[in-house]
């Protein structure tokens, strides 16, 4: 046999070795790979209900936001409640003299 040859028969023996029960190469892939797997899915799971959560609290503050009052109506309630100051204050210096 070559060496070639010989190289080739001790890695072919090493992948049997190394294979699953039934006999196939795992790909070289740790041998607790599907309980590391099923770990990662129920976590996935558990991402997925924090991420609806998320949703519904940015919907929430979205309606929440949509209910303030813009910079002109905030403006525009400001001037009229001065305006109203001043003209009670006039009515009353008017009303003393």
């Amino acid at each position: 046999m070559s060496p070639r040859g010989d190289r080739r028969a001790r890695i072919a023996t090493a992948r049997l070795l190394r294979g699953d029960p039934a006999g196939g190469d795992n790909g070289g892939m740790p041998p607790d790979l599907d309980a590391r797997v099923k770990v990662l899915e129920a976590r996935t799971s558990e991402i997925g209900v924090d991420v609806r959560a998320v949703i519904k609290d940015v919907a929430e503050i979205k309606g929440k936001i949509s209910q303030m009052p813009t910079t002109f109506q905030m403006q525009a309630w400001f001037v009229g409640v001065s305006l109203g100051l001043v003209a009670l204050v006039f009515a009353v210096a008017r009303a003393l003299k």
